[in-house]
């Protein structure tokens, strides 16, 4: 299958600033028509933010949404139209083997060469013990003629030896995109990683298109479940009650973000968040390049990222 290679975008901005949209609430604080450069966001944001800005890359690493074969994920896409949209193997992890091959063809057909399928899985990661998840993203990974993950390629890119994560947060593959495709300065925002799940809140808007497209995961504030049940009854069983577990951790009082294995990408691993932002950091200054950030939260915390007041 003609999937295009993360190799064709090293250096497709080389100079040019860029922004990283996270999905909190201080997304909303940036002046966007005063930026002039490369958009990337993350997750349902988009959809949230279209009255905001355009994003040109459009960033997913979640086994729930999007599932670009889907025809109401697809039109969530095509509703933002973003010059390239990246999902993540992960999308993957809840198929069925057999059927992998039948549902890449489903979503190229609903794209006109703007979908880019990736692996942001390290490759010993999937030398693991087996398991259907693992053996679905391998048998899309193969089909597709993915060599390399993002991590690796990243640090083969730029001369390290080690890599980042999988990945326990979308922004830090958006972030490692951006790097790749040589933009600088980088600005984040909307990405903050509370130390508390039920801090764990998107920006929500009541304007919004987000439950037209059926999105689930962690982007609903749990003041609003009620309002959100038509939506969650679009999605499996098994959505469901990830959901129901998500939404009922945010009434207890100091509980903290689960741990997660190298495997899960649904509850955040605060730490391994930090290391992976630091690493990234280091690689993007160590090339000359400057970190900016006007989120508040974890980011605050690195030496390396400057902080700054949103424009």
């Amino acid at each position: 299958m003609d999937n295009p290679t993360l190799d064709s975008f090293i250096g497709a901005h080389s100079g040019e600033p860029a922004l990283i949209v996270g999905g909190a609430p201080s997304w909303a604080n940036y002046s966007y028509s005063t930026f002039n450069g490369v958009i990337f966001s993350v997750g349902d944001t988009p959809l949230r933010a279209q009255n905001y800005f355009k994003t040109d890359y459009w960033v997913f690493a979640n086994p729930h949404w999007i599932r670009p074969w889907l025809t109401e994920h697809a039109a969530a896409i095509r509703a933002i139209s973003p010059k390239k949209v990246f999902v993540g193997l992960s999308t993957f992890a809840f198929q069925a083997p057999r059927s992998i091959s039948r549902k890449l063809l489903i979503s190229y057909s609903y794209f006109d060469g703007n979908l880019i399928y990736y692996n942001h899985h390290l490759e010993n990661s999937l030398s693991c013990p087996r398991n259907k998840s693992l053996e679905s993203i391998e048998k899309a990974r193969a089909l597709l003629g993915i060599q390399n993950s993002l991590q690796s390629l990243l640090s083969k890119t730029y001369g390290y030896r080690n890599t980042y994560s999988t990945g326990a947060t979308v922004s830090l593959h958006a972030l490692a995109l951006a790097i790749l495709m040589g933009c600088n300065p980088i600005t984040i925002i909307g990405v903050e990683i509370p130390s508390y799940q039920k801090e764990y809140i998107y920006k929500d808007l009541s304007d919004n298109s987000v439950h037209l497209y059926g999105s689930c995961g962690p982007y609903y504030n749990h003041d609003n479940i009620f309002s959100k049940s038509k939506a969650i009854l679009r999605t499996s069983s098994r959505n469901i009650l990830t959901i129901l577990i998500n939404q009922a951790i945010r009434y207890l009082p100091e509980f903290p973000l689960i741990k997660k294995t190298e495997a899960s990408i649904f509850m955040a691993d605060r730490d391994s968040i930090k290391a992976d932002f630091e690493y990234l950091a280091s690689l993007h200054i160590s090339s000359g390049g400057t970190l900016y950030n006007c989120s508040r939260g974890l980011l605050d915390e690195l030496d390396n990222i400057i902080s700054i007041d949103c424009p």
